[in-house]
């Protein structure tokens, strides 16, 4: 497959991604457009693109936020109603995706990264490989953000 034909096709799910992980719209296509410009040039080099390409985002994703206080940065406030997430105010989602999507992004650092992968249709043992981790503290993860989700989320419906 040519690299302009799997950018073209991958753009959409690749600033979903950086989005689910924490960052605005404008700073997700920062981080793709960098991710793929480097994977442009290193693409005969690279074995597995799509993952070469999300760990690339997410590290460049977690370095610009280094030194921030997640808890700071992502807990809503007990006292107040949580705003609609105006980082993600200008993706078209149905409503119950837009609160779905909203619910992950609340999750801890960790499990909201898992969720990512997962969203992007990746296993538990790929995402261990890409990530440097074992297989079981990412299903950990993922089971406790499903259920964290599911707690949140309880009259939504659905298994997942």
């Amino acid at each position: 497959m040519r690299f302009a034909t799997w950018y073209q096709g991958d753009w959409p799910n690749l600033v979903l991604f950086a989005i689910t992980l924490g960052a605005g719209q404008q700073q997700a296509e920062d981080l793709v457009q960098d991710a793929t410009a480097e994977a442009f040039v290193r693409r005969d080099q690279i074995n597995k693109l799509d993952g070469y390409v999300r760990v690339s985002i997410r590290n460049a994703y977690f370095k610009s936020v280094a030194g921030v206080r997640w808890e700071i940065a992502d807990a809503p406030s007990e006292d107040l109603p949580a705003p609609q997430d105006m980082l993600i105010g200008s993706i078209e989602f149905a409503d119950q995706e837009r609160l779905v999507f909203e619910a992950i992004r609340r999750l801890p650092p960790r499990q909201r990264e898992v969720m990512a992968w997962s969203i992007d249709g990746y296993q538990p043992k790929e995402i261990a490989e890409l990530l440097g981790v074992k297989p079981g503290a990412v299903r950990v993860s993922l089971s406790e953000a499903r259920s964290r989700l599911r707690e949140e989320l309880g009259g939504l419906g659905g298994e997942d």
